[in-house]
């Protein structure tokens, strides 16, 4: 018996394991755990579970409490006070754990195709997406960030109107929740009236510096999804093994599918963070009965336990579905 040190190159690491006689699926195992805790330290980073005094209950938001689900664990450990200075919150770790179990998935079942989510606020989903590639060594795909940059389009966008019809009831809802502003700091540091949800592209791409992952396999796509949808393929997207859409309104959630459906191969996931919204849920059911798609294809099982002491509304339920291969 003797020992060998096996220098080991993967995306989470380069270090040196020393085994005695360590067969091939020993290393298959370490290389697995190497990977979960650095995607557990990546999704706790996401969270703002990293600093002194934060929480360390990823699943912290996991309750259908608003107050609650709408806070990073991150909290100023002189005062207790929550800091809302995380890249995602909302019942976070489910979306993130979501995503990593649906690319699993992908990669057991040889589906082909890039990571996209159309909607990426503070872009937490799609730097994990990026976490998923590097801890797995993935080279054969990119991840698509697809934003306005400037939130959610205002009443006065809404109101121009989109290529299809929108029904009365939808479109009103739409304005009156989505159609306001906020006033924030800006990019100069000044503050300024911007839409609702605004995160500029500035920042989305210092969050991906952050955890080192901004690099030629991110690619960014700014600008209105029925803008800039159409001309994605000019861009270099062939195929999506998973699509995630989170555009708020029934119009963006119609863009996001009538120019993305196509590109998801047969196989591959379409995940709806909106689903709780009717606005959005009514779009999802206009667009499936629009290609004979069956509604039970969608699921709502979660991936972590979620505490409903506080009421038994839906805000939580995330929805997915396999498109038919």
């Amino acid at each position: 018996m003797f020992t060998r040190f096996v220098l080991l190159t993967c995306p989470v690491c380069i270090l040196a394991v020393v085994y005695k006689g360590a067969g091939i699926h020993d290393g298959e195992k370490l290389l697995s755990k190497l990977q979960d805790r650095y995607l557990n330290t990546v999704r706790m980073g996401l969270l703002g579970g990293l600093n002194h005094y934060a929480s360390t209950d990823p699943n912290q938001g996991a309750t259908t409490d608003y107050n609650k689900r709408n806070e990073c664990l991150a909290k100023d450990w002189t005062t207790g006070a929550v800091l809302d200075n995380c890249i995602m919150k909302w019942d976070a770790n489910e979306r993130l754990l979501r995503v990593q179990d649906l690319y699993k998935k992908v990669l057991h079942q040889g589906i082909p195709g890039d990571l996209m989510e159309c909607g990426v606020w503070r872009g937490g989903v799609t730097v994990y997406m990026a976490a998923l590639l590097q801890a797995h060594d993935d080279a054969s795909r990119n991840v698509w960030v697809s934003d306005s940059f400037n939130g959610v389009p205002n009443a006065l966008r809404q109101a121009e109107g989109s290529s299809y019809d929108i029904p009365d009831d939808v479109k009103d809802m739409d304005e009156r929740q989505w159609g306001g502003s906020v006033n924030e700091r800006g990019v100069s540091g000044q503050r300024e009236d911007k839409n609702i949800l605004t995160v500029e592209q500035v920042y989305v791409r210092d969050n991906f510096k952050r955890f080192d992952l901004l690099n030629e396999k991110v690619k960014f796509v700014p600008g209105y999804f029925n803008e800039t949808l159409p001309f994605v393929s000019k861009k270099g997207l062939e195929h999506l093994a998973i699509l995630r859409v989170d555009g708020d309104l029934y119009s963006s959630t119609m863009d996001v599918l009538q120019n993305l459906y196509d590109k998801v191969s047969p196989g591959g996931f379409i995940i709806f963070d909106d689903y709780p919204l009717f606005q959005s849920r009514r779009a999802i059911e206009d667009f499936f009965k629009s290609r004979h798609l069956d509604l039970k294809l969608i699921k709502t099982d979660r991936m972590t336990p979620e505490d409903r002491s506080f009421g038994e509304a839906d805000i939580n339920m995330n929805a997915y579905f396999q498109k038919p291969k």
